[in-house]
């Protein structure tokens, strides 16, 4: 698997959707529990750290290989 999959697709894809099963909860009515919470922080987490790992693995001076 290529890094910048494993580094930053990944943690992009799985954040997104977590942040997007736990939204309704955090800020609905549905009152939000530690759990949803910490759901939401985690999610959160794993947004900032694939687009930081997709920026890392990013090579901008090299030309394209295909």
């Amino acid at each position: 698997m290529p890094a910048w999959i494993r580094t930053g697709l990944l943690p992009l894809g799985l954040g997104g959707l977590l942040l997007g099963l736990v939204w309704p909860y955090v800020l609905g009515g549905f009152g939000s529990h530690i759990g949803s919470l910490a759901v939401g922080l985690g999610a959160l987490l794993l947004l900032i750290g694939g687009g930081l790992g997709a920026r890392a693995t990013r090579r901008e001076g090299q030309p394209p290989l295909v």
